[in-house]
Order: C-alpha cells, then structure tokens, then sequence
C-alpha cells in the first residue's frame, strides 16, 4: 500500500529564511509533520506536484489544524474532486480564541469535510472541533489529539527531574500585548530564559507602547532568541534545558520529546483543547502570576493524569490509524473483544430485530427478536415490558421504541450486531452515533461498530409552550440534589421501579414509593413511577465477563444504565410535554478521566427526543458539596429530606454499614450535620459494626472518601466527641499544600 502526505517542500541547501517560509512560515509544523512521517513513513507529495496522487492509495492531509472562521479550502476541495482516493485529515481543529458554539464555517469546508468523510474516518483535534462538526453533520470523525505527542510511541515521555535552565515561547508578535503577556515576556526576561520563536513576525515597539519596557524585553530578546527551521538545530538549542513554559504547543511538545519538562499557557482554543485532550499540565495565560518563582511553575508541570490517560489516547489514535489503513492491527494497545464466531471459523450475522411495540392501556410491550452470536447476551427470561402511570395508547411507535433501542444499542455495537427497526424519532435516529462516539471516547481500546437499519423516521415534538422539567429521583444523594438545583421549576419526580429495586423486593419498592411520595408532598411538586423488567432483559453477568471486565467495568455501570434510564423517560415525556430532562451526576468533572461510567455528560447529554433537552445535572459538584446543599436545605427551610443510598439493604432502608451508607453518614458529619435526621438509624448494633469496618479498614477506599476525610479531619476539635472520628483519622496524613512531586512516565 502506498501512503502520501501532501505538504510543503523544505528545501535542504536553503537559507533559514527560505526554509521558515517552507515550513509555512511557522517552525511548529516541523514538529507535527515530523511526527506523522516517523509514525506511518509517508511519501511526501509538494502541492506543485498533485499529479503524482494518482499513484496512491491513500493520502494524508495535514491543510485542515487550523479553521479560522469563514476560511475556504478551494484549492483543496480541487485536488479531492481530481482524485478518487481516501485523503486523511489528521488533527482537523477550529480557531478561535475561545470555545465559540456559534463557529461559522464556511459553506466551501463543510461540503470539503462530508466529502472526505465519506472516504476516510476525520481525526480531529478535540472535543470542541467535534462538536461544532457534528453540529454540522460531520459525523465520521475520531478525535486523537495531535500525532506530535504519539512520537516516543507507547513508551511516552522520559523527563527530566530537577530545575536548572529554562526556556520559553511565545506566540507570534502580532497586534498589542495584553497585560498578562507583558508580565510573562518580562518574567522571562528577567529569569534569563532562552526563548525559542517561531515564526517571523518580530517584536516591534507598537507591540506595548513603552519604550522602556520595549527596550528591556528587546535587549534579552536580542540575546536569547532562537528560531530553528530544523529539527537537529531546535534540538541542539535544547541541550542543557531542563524546563519549557509557554503558550506554544508545538514548541513545549519538542521539549517533551526531549526529555525536558514543560508547562502549558493557553492562548486559545487550540491550546486548550490539545492539553484538555492530553490533560497535560496547564494555566490559562490571563492567569499567570508574575510574582511566583519559576521552581512554582516547574513543581506545577506534574505529569501524573497525563501518564494516566496517555494509553488510552495512544490506542485511540492506533485504532484511528488502522482504520484508515495508515498502520497494520498487529500491534494493539490494550485489548480489544474478539468478533464472535461460528465453530467453524466463519462469521455468523448478529441480528436484533424490535417487531412490534404493542400499546396496552399504561402498558409497552416489545415484541423483538434476536439472532446470531448476539443472542448469547439475551436472558429472555421474561418478556420486555415497561408500565407508566398514564396511558399509553397513543404514543407513536416511533417513540415507544426508544426504551427497548437504548437498552439494546451498546449490545449491538460492541457486538457488531445489525438492529432493524420500523420506525424511530427522528431526533433519536439523529442522536445515534453521536452517542456511539461519546461512548468511543470514554473507551478507546473497544471498538464500536454494528449498524441501524431503520423503515422510516417520524419527526415528533412536545409542546415547548410551557417548560416542563423531569427529574430522575431514586431518593440519593444526587438525586436530592437535582431535585433542589431545579426546584423553582417545580419538577416532576420520574422514579424507575426495576433499576436497583428489583420486582421480588415488593416491600423496598413500597417503602420507596412512600418516601419519593412524602417527598413530593412536603415540596409540593407531581411524582410519577415506571415499573419496567429492562434488567431482566440482557445477561449482565456474561457482557461483564466477556467485554466490561476487560476495561474494568461490569456492565450496568459501565455500559447500561444512563442510556437505558433516559430512554424510559421518552414516552412519558412525549405523552406530559416535557421539555427538560434533568438526570443526575454520580461523579464530578474532577472524574473525568479516571472514572468511566455509562451515565456521562459525553454520553447523556448527547442523547435527544421530541425536542427534549437531556441534562446530566450536578456535574460541577462533589459529593460532599450535594450533601452541603442538602444540609443547607434543611437549615433554611427546616425540611429534612430523607436519603435513601443504600446498595445492600433489600427492605428499601439504609442498612448504615455499607460503604455508600459509611460514604453518606461520614459525609453529613464532615458537612456539620446530623446522619439520623436524614434517613440514618444508627443504633448501638449499628455503630458497633461501623466501628469494626473502619478498624479493618475493609469498606473506606473509593476516591469519594478523599475529600470527606480531608473534611473531617479540619473539624476533628469539632467533633472531637464523635465515636467514629479519632478511629477513622488515625491513619490518616492530609494532604499537603505545597504538593511537590517527581513525574514518572510510560
């Protein structure tokens, strides 16, 4: 196979004024062309020699990192139209100088983009890039970040440890600097850092407006800087550096490549999306502080969440590059589930196909069949039914299918099955593969494929005349917590009998209607429940075995349950005209990248019907801050709304002792509050086992407890009578605040 990359031209023997105009006039594309050849070995293809493109099969393209609004590529949606060919775009980005949702591309790149996506997957360069291209209809799109931090491979970076010279960048001199900037310049300057530029632009006396100042940036300037057109004479530059700041990417990427620490200023929203992506060390530009000494910012280059996620980026960009066909599957980053086979080798169809929905009263009944390999993953215990407290009768097909195709989906892509389905909305059908890629994204080393195969979609809508706000209530502490962030909307209370009360547990169930009932009662707002078997339905315990397990999930966490519980709601919104649909958060943005979990802003709020706005609410709290506002609550209104958590107890009650009840308890202390006005009995038998946990130390490890014991621990003369406080501090050492620690990488 015969791989090109269409780029510019360095030409060997030039001046380095020649070379930067070459390499486009700026000396970070250096790095990132560098990085694609090293990676896949293209040929290189000079844009005065597209007649050459007909010999290959596939060409890279590196023209699209940077979009700046209303920019038009005609000259190459040309060279596309001129040959039938898959051209590849590796780090497609939009430039702005800050996440614009309103971006305005220009008719010319969105026809260039859907026609490169109907011949190859569209690496782009962030979240931000694609969301505004699926805003679009770009949909065939992978987001990997930049090549230039895949050069050192699965080995990553190997960096120095101690402070010694520094070096800085900068962007290009253009325009008046801002205040900030001028500190940075001036902080450089006077720490005698080396400063690598690179572009041409040069630094003028218009720039800042004060000759002494000009002249004092302009004397180190003139002594320190150092513009490389190569990559043996940047790297030469960097002998004896041991630290890089600076709002270049490419020029701190080199560092890292290096062995040379770096810490990112962002500028715009290139930087920001690159180093969100890699979640490398950074700080907006506007904020940086003058005053610190520089072993500040080199303390705060800490590399420990990059190395974290580094593997799964890494197998994204792998598993980008195999479908392309850039690179060969011989060499895998992490595992993948194998395709389901026939014994004798040959691929059997997987089939999922949703007959019917019959309409009983209050009743949906699903009517499906399943064949192939697949059908390995369906209990069928019992039939597929879901029961609201209204009638039913004449809600569309199209919509009543939702609940049984959420609950089914993951199944067919992780499994590469087919599902065939009459019907759909047509926001759902819309909806689809953006969810697909928040789950992609969320689990890299998986692969998502399977097809839809829809008869028709049927465009329903909700009365948006007046805002309706449903929330999911289970009566935890993230529910309890939506519920009062949106309480001046007067929500209705959406509770799912099914979930994690089963239908044998009648005597839970009833104890939990009557709570989720006294609730909306005391708070005066509408309560409704859904009874639906969708547990019954898929064998959890072999999708964890033979997929969830191999990324550290069990599958209703993992895969399941956001997805499958927001598909309930759209019958019963559809048939209440409800607008909004607020879901709450069981984790914080803080969790990110160290948590999966199926019910994700990536994935929820990706999720649509009938004009329903989906939230996934709470996400900028922790859990101590809900128990704060629930607390907060009950001071100011004298409401002590009652917290129903618990995992194990089977009679609907918190049985005190389990790591969610311990978690909750110890939450409302550190939060200065009392456990039993909030659904805690803790009887003498009670905390005599608490006690006994914490001194086994066999229940508090989860991250929650981070903060909780952090918490407690600044009250401890507070609660100095507490039983439980001295024994669960004893072990335990806060955290320190000047926080200093070595980097270790792949």
């Amino acid at each position: 196979m015969k791989i090109g990359i269409l780029r510019n031209k360095v030409r060997e023997n030039a001046t380095a004024a020649e070379k930067l105009i070459d390499l486009g006039e700026n000396s970070g594309n250096l790095v990132f062309w560098d990085a694609i050849e090293k990676l896949f070995s293209p040929i290189r293809i000079g844009y005065n020699e597209t007649d050459r493109l007909k010999d290959f099969d596939r060409v890279i393209l590196t023209d699209l990192i940077w979009i700046r609004e209303n920019t038009d590529f005609d000259y190459l949606e040309r060279i596309v139209d001129a040959n039938n060919i898959p051209f590849i775009p590796i780090s497609i980005g939009l430039q702005s100088t800050m996440y614009d949702i309103n971006f305005h591309m220009s008719k010319n790149t969105q026809r260039l983009l859907h026609k490169l996506q109907e011949r190859a997957q569209l690496g782009v360069r962030g979240e931000y890039t694609a969301e505004i291209l699926s805003k679009h209809g770009v949909k065939n799109i992978a987001v990997i970040g930049c090549p230039s931090m895949y050069y050192c491979g699965e080995k990553g970076f190997s960096l120095r440890s101690e402070l010694g010279q520094a070096s800085c960048n900068f962007r290009s001199f253009y325009g008046k600097l801002t205040i900030p900037e001028k500190h940075f310049l001036s902080y450089c300057a006077a720490h005698k850092m080396q400063f690598i530029e690179q572009t041409k632009w040069g630094f003028l006396p218009a720039s800042v407006n004060d000759p002494a100042y000009y002249s004092y940036v302009r004397e180190w300037l003139d002594k320190a800087k150092i513009l490389p057109t190569d990559r043996a004479e940047w790297e030469s530059a960097l002998r004896g550096i041991t630290f890089s700041i600076g709002g270049r990417f490419h020029g701190n990427v080199m560092a890292l490549q290096n062995g040379i620490r770096a810490f990112f200023l962002t500028v715009d929203s290139r930087t920001k999306e690159l180093t969100e992506f890699f979640r490398l060390p950074s700080a907006p530009l506007t904020r940086f502080i003058k005053e610190r000494p520089l072993a500040y910012y080199f303390d705060r280059a800490d590399y420990t969440e990059f190395n974290r996620v580094y593997p799964t980026r890494l197998a994204a960009f792998r598993a980008f590059a195999e479908k392309n066909g850039l690179i060969k599957a011989a060499s895998k980053i992490g595992e993948r589930q194998q395709d389901i086979c026939m014994a004798d080798g040959k691929r059997k169809e997987s089939r999922i196909v949703l007959r019917a929905v019959l309409h009983e009263k209050n009743k949906l009944v699903y009517d499906y069949e399943v064949s192939g390999p697949v059908s390995a993953y369906f209990a069928e215990r019992r039939p597929f039914t879901v029961e609201y407290g209204c009638n039913m009768e004449n809600v569309p097909d199209a919509v009543a299918a939702i609940p049984f195709l959420s609950l089914v989906l993951p199944v067919c892509w992780l499994t590469d099955a087919e599902i065939s389905v009459k019907e759909i909305d047509e926001d759902f059908a819309e909806c689809i593969d953006e969810v697909k890629r928040g789950y992609s994204s969320m689990y890299p080393t998986l692969a998502f494929r399977g097809r839809m195969k829809i008869g028709r979609t049927i465009k329903n809508t909700v009365d948006h005349s007046l805002r309706r706000t449903l929330c999911f209530f289970s009566g935890g502490v993230d529910a309890v917590s939506t519920l009062l962030s949106n309480l001046c909307y007067k929500p209705e209370l959406f509770t799912v009998w099914g979930a994690d009360v089963y239908f044998e547990q009648e005597e839970a169930w009833r104890l939990t209607e009557e709570k989720v009932a006294h609730t909306a009662e005391i708070l005066q707002i509408a309560k409704t429940s859904v009874k639906t078997s969708f547990r019954y339905i898929l064998d959890e315990k072999k999708l964890t075995a033979d997929i969830a397990a191999k990324v550290g999930e069990n599958w209703w966490h993992g895969f399941e349950h956001g997805l499958a519980l927001l598909g309930h709601a759209a019958p019963y919104a559809y048939r209440k005209d409800i607008t909004d649909i607020k879901i709450a958060a069981s984790y914080d943005a803080s969790d990110r990248d160290r948590q999966t979990c199926a019910s994700d802003p990536v994935i929820d709020e990706r999720v649509c019907y009938c004009g329903c706005k989906i939230y996934h609410d709470g996400f900028e709290k922790t859990r101590t801050d809900k128990v704060r506002q629930i607390l907060r609550f009950a001071q100011k209104t004298g409401i002590y709304l009652q917290l129903r958590v618990c995992w194990e107890q089977i009679t609907g009650e918190n049985c005190c002792t389990c790591e969610k009840c311990g978690r909750t308890i110890f939450a409302i202390y550190a939060a200065g509050g009392d456990p039993q006005k909030f659904g805690f009995d803790l009887t003498e038998e009670r905390k005599k086992k608490i006690l006994k946990n914490i001194r086994a130390k066999s229940v508090y490890k989860n991250r929650f407890w981070e903060e909780i014991l952090r918490l407690l621990y600044e009250r401890r003369e507070e609660l100095k009578d507490n039983v439980f406080l001295s024994e669960i501090l004893k072990d335990y050492t806060p955290p320190q605040s000047n926080f200093k620690k070595t980097i270790f990488l792949q």
